[in-house]
């Protein structure tokens, strides 16, 4: 005998588990995967001192009959506050492939656009940025030539 009860090889073997259906985990699974069909709407929301993209999924069953259903798939906390959001389908990681995936442009106060791939879930950066700070300040590079001379 195992100890901390007996094993059974799956769900379907244990007389504890009485749904023989789809668990709510799995339905939660399916509502993670964007299909051809959804319609996908970006928000960004700014809340004193978070700054936040909201990724919502439309889903439209009115032609099957069913009714129609809207929710968060995801959020992204960013970095700066949202001035302009704008999406796509191109991914600059991989220019050569055909395959497209959704993707949105961020602009911040930051002197950057931020890429975010809206199919990763909790991702913690952007696919690219666009733009940024330069290496070195041109004012901060006057001065030590001045300052060497």
């Amino acid at each position: 005998k195992r100890p901390g009860g007996p094993f059974y090889r799956s769900n379907k073997e244990d007389p504890h588990m009485l749904d023989g259906g789809e668990s709510s985990d799995s339905e939660d699974e399916a509502d993670m995967v964007l299909k051809k069909t959804d319609h996908v709407i970006l928000a960004a929301k700014n809340e004193e001192d978070l700054s936040q993209l909201e990724v919502w999924v439309y889903e439209d069953f009115s032609g099957l009959g069913d009714e129609s259903n809207l929710y968060v798939r995801h959020d992204i906390i960013l970095p700066a506050f949202a001035l302009s959001v704008a999406s796509g389908d191109f991914d600059p990681r991989d220019p050569q492939t055909s395959v497209r995936k959704p993707m949105c442009a961020i602009g911040t106060f930051d002197p950057e656009i931020e890429l975010w791939d809206l199919t990763t879930v909790d991702s913690l950066q952007p696919a690219a940025v666009l733009g940024g700070y330069e290496d070195e300040d041109p004012l901060a590079a006057e001065m030590n030539a001045m300052a060497e001379m």
